[in-house]
């Protein structure tokens, strides 16, 4: 598994670097040190670090009526002060599509660079979602990373919301995390027959 930062990211080091602005970048961490990590558990173990950060889908499970639309959070619970957060989300496509990424309030007070990250319906998956304190700052309080607007499609049936490539960093490496994905299902109200989509 590789966690990398985006271009845009790293442009946006670079640009705070040069305006003299303070703020550290994991952009220098050992990506092989990082990978070396993960266990097949879909979380990050850091070496000496006996608490993990959790980062989690918010509700863990749900059951949405076809075309419905419907959010989830992603919910993080730090165990030290962290300061950035990258994550990607699957799903199935039969099931679901995305619609929006909105970046929510952990990271609240102070000054942000947000990236909602890139939706691809056909393929099930959001990528490149991630979000950072510029300059000074960081956060030890439990919050919101993201909120993920969803809509139910006519077929009946479960899908994983599945968290991955999911890295949090304090001012200078990735910490150790946990993570735990969601399950939503759709499923029809009294067995109501599926209708089309009423919003096309």
């Amino acid at each position: 598994m590789k966690i990398m930062l985006s271009k845009a990211l790293v442009f946006t080091v670079i640009v705070l670097f040069i305006g003299a602005s303070i703020i550290p970048s994991t952009v220098g961490i050992n990506e092989e040190e990082h990978n070396s990590s993960t266990n097949n558990n879909n979380s990050f173990i850091a070496k000496g670090v006996k608490d993990t950060t959790t980062v989690s889908i918010d509700p863990p499970s749900q059951t949405v009526s076809p075309w419905e639309t419907f959010t989830v959070d992603i919910f993080c619970v730090p165990s030290q002060q962290i300061k950035s957060f990258e994550l990607k989300l699957s799903f199935d496509p039969l099931l679901l599509q995305a619609n929006s990424v909105t970046e929510r309030d952990i990271f609240s007070g102070y000054t942000t660079f947000f990236n909602s990250g890139t939706i691809d319906n056909n393929a099930g998956n959001i990528v490149d979602i991630y979000g950072l304190i510029l300059g000074s700052g960081n956060v030890s309080n439990p919050g919101t990373l993201v909120n993920i607007s969803l809509t139910a499609k006519s077929t009946i049936g479960s899908s994983l919301l599945n968290l991955y490539d999911v890295g949090v960093t304090n001012e200078t490496k990735y910490v150790s995390i946990t993570v735990n994905d969601g399950n939503v299902t759709v499923q029809s109200v009294n067995n109501d027959p599926i209708i089309s989509n009423p919003n096309p």
